[in-house]
């Protein structure tokens, strides 16, 4: 066999090389701007680590391909990133899967008896390629160091199909809730995966799969991925746009769930008082002291001194006793300024679709202001 260069080695590599420099531009965006609290933004950022992985091992098996015949230790490293990357791309459409479960917020729908069913089968694509070794059912090697694909490799690719068929189903169902931008950005990523693994079927040599997937993702990124315009830029957290569409795929889903409102009796005093830098400093009071108590994802700022939380616990008994815990706190002042400052304000607690099965009905009440004049009471409102 003729020696071969490092840049003809580079040049045979292009894709891999494309896709790992692509999606390691992404991990370091997304680093620098995003705050990964949502599971969904977890899992994106799962999703190109598993990618870049992917190709760093293809790129390792293309580099030692051209040795293996004469090198022992190019043969084991080959045979060792193939196992490694048929171990992650396994995972990479169940992990998209559920990316668009949790995207769409679907996984509030989800028992832990179904969310064991839909895992089922990429625990056993799993299984299959970690016990690959022994069984050879994904791959193997000859005597002749040359590599095989084994009938088994047909299973894991059944299952893919059901996972990205069930991707597709879940994004058709929640369409009227996505925005123009949002359509049209998932199109182009189940467009480019769907290419990438049919230029893979028809063309094997191609590796186009894994370029295609970062392309996918990294238009996934710069539309959904960064979620500015569902964040306040100010506290950082979700906003009145990220609440409705929330509310919006719960009511799509027919999901019960508790919905805990704070509402300030005077943030127009703490305007005139304070200016625009004083509101955003009590807002910021608010959140700190909210997301000491749960998670700062289930925060949404709905308006000026207007505060929703979203439990994931959706037990009635449990949100009531947090809403009342809430509410308590507004019984002691704030340390704001170098003074001590008394913000009054009402806490309710909603049980959907016990109290409320209208979406008009609980934008409504999540939006409407409280009169500084009006008593609050020292309980939580709960309800109809």
């Amino acid at each position: 066999m003729g020696s071969i260069s490092i840049p003809e080695l580079i040049d045979g590599a292009g894709f891999q090389i494309s896709a790992i420099v692509m999606c390691s531009a992404c991990i370091f965006f997304m680093a620098m701007r995003i705050k990964p609290e949502k599971t969904h933004i977890r899992l994106f950022i799962m999703l190109l680590f598993n990618v870049m992985l992917s190709a760093l091992c293809e790129l390792v098996s293309a580099f030692a391909k051209p040795f293996v015949l004469t090198s022992d230790i190019a043969y084991y490293l080959r045979i060792s990133s193939n196992y490694v990357y048929f171990i992650l791309h396994f995972m990479l459409a169940p992990l998209s899967c559920m990316y668009v479960v949790y995207l769409t917020r679907l996984n509030y729908g989800l028992s832990r008896m179904k969310r064991l069913f839909t895992g089922l089968p990429a625990i056993v694509m799993i299984v299959m390629a970690v016990i690959n070794p022994f069984t050879k059912w994904i791959f193997y090697y000859d005597e002749l160091r040359i590599y095989h694909r084994s009938f088994g490799m047909i299973i894991p690719y059944i299952i893919s199909t059901v996972y990205y068929i069930a991707s597709v189903v879940t994004i058709l169902f929640f369409w009227r809730l996505l925005n123009r931008r949002r359509k049209i950005v998932m199109i182009y990523f189940f467009a480019a995966i769907s290419i990438g693994i049919l230029v893979q079927l028809l063309l094997a040599p191609a590796h186009t799969e894994l370029l295609m997937e970062a392309l996918g993702l990294t238009g996934i990124m710069v539309t959904i991925g960064n979620e500015e315009d569902l964040i306040d830029p100010r506290s950082h957290v979700y906003n009145h746009e990220a609440l409705e569409y929330d509310l919006n795929v719960f009511q799509k889903v027919g999901h019960s769930y508790c919905i805990i409102i704070i509402k300030l009796t005077n943030p127009m005093m703490v305007r005139r008082l304070s200016g625009i830098a004083g509101v955003g400093a009590v807002t910021q009071l608010n959140i700190s002291y909210l997301s000491n108590i749960v998670p700062r994802k289930s925060i949404y700022l709905a308006g000026m001194g207007n505060y929703a939380i979203i439990p994931e616990n959706t037990d009635a008994g449990y949100n009531l006793e947090l809403a009342r815990k809430i509410r308590e706190r507004y019984e002691h002042p704030w340390h704001y300024d170098g003074r001590d400052v008394k913000y009054d304000a009402y806490v309710m607690c909603v049980e959907v679709p016990k109290d409320f099965s209208s979406l008009d009905d609980i934008m409504a009440l999540t939006d409407s202001q409280i009169s500084a004049t009006m008593k609050t009471g020292s309980d939580v409102l709960c309800g109809e």
